[in-house]
């Protein structure tokens, strides 16, 4: 994973990075974020396994407080579950999605 700090110092999300207080000791980079960090996924790629055909490669990027894209999807998506609230409007914007 690379993380572009120039978009958290602009970002509210906050993350810690805890290899160094991890069970493993440096031997994994662990890095921890909050629960409503949001990633776009930028690309898709399979990992050759002989014993499974379920692995993949995700490439993420962060996406900041101020992503015109995803204030344009979670704009869209409110117009259109106003009228369900909890579980249903939830299971609305899946739906959607």
């Amino acid at each position: 994973m690379t993380i572009d700090t120039t978009i958290f110092t602009e970002s509210l999300t906050p993350f810690a990075e805890v290899s160094k207080v991890g069970y493993y000791d440096d031997q994994e980079e662990e890095i921890l974020f909050t629960t409503h960090t949001i990633f776009r996924i930028d690309r898709l790629e399979r990992i050759e396994d002989k014993h499974t055909d379920r692995l993949w490669e995700v490439n993420l990027t962060i996406v900041g407080n101020q992503d015109d894209d995803f204030d344009k999807l979670t704009s869209t998506l409110r117009k259109e579950s106003t009228w369900a609230t909890g579980w249903a409007r939830f299971g609305h914007i899946l739906i959607k999605l």
